[in-house]
């Protein structure tokens, strides 16, 4: 194997030995992360680690950045924004998003008022409610 070293590109040689003395990459950061940030008060973190989650369509970092939107948490108040990231964690099942879009929709906030709507979310909140109980119940 030495003879094969002795063969190798110098330029190899060197790139092993600069790699061999890095450290290895942090881990991803975890949903679990970015709400620890929440709850420190650490909003610039908490934005920088939820947006590529919820651009990715995780439905748990869409509720909590749109929560992040609605509130004026390290962004200027955007209910509008808020609305549309509940709505796309709505589709995907989430609970939260789905009656807090719900009541946004009821009163009027960053979106149209619209009872009958409203009415719908919250039948479909229902419903998510029942499958997750569901769920936790055959987890049991």
């Amino acid at each position: 194997m030495i003879r094969r070293l002795r063969n190798a590109p110098a330029a190899l040689l060197l790139s092993l030995l600069l790699l061999a003395g890095l450290p290895s990459p942090a881990p991803a950061a975890t949903l679990a992360d970015a709400v620890a940030a929440i709850d420190r008060a650490e909003y610039g973190r908490a934005l920088a680690l939820l947006r590529p989650m919820a651009e990715k369509g995780h439905p748990a970092a869409q509720f909590h950045l749109a929560n992040l939107h609605s509130l004026g948490q390290g962004v200027p108040v955007d209910q509008p924004r808020a609305a549309a990231l509940y709505a796309r964690a709505s589709e995907a099942g989430h609970l939260g998003a789905t009656r807090t879009l719900a009541n946004m929709v009821l009163s009027g906030l960053g979106v149209p008022r619209d009872e009958a709507r409203a009415v719908a979310l919250l039948e479909r909140a229902a419903a998510q409610a029942e499958q997750q109980a569901i769920e936790e119940e055959s987890c049991d």
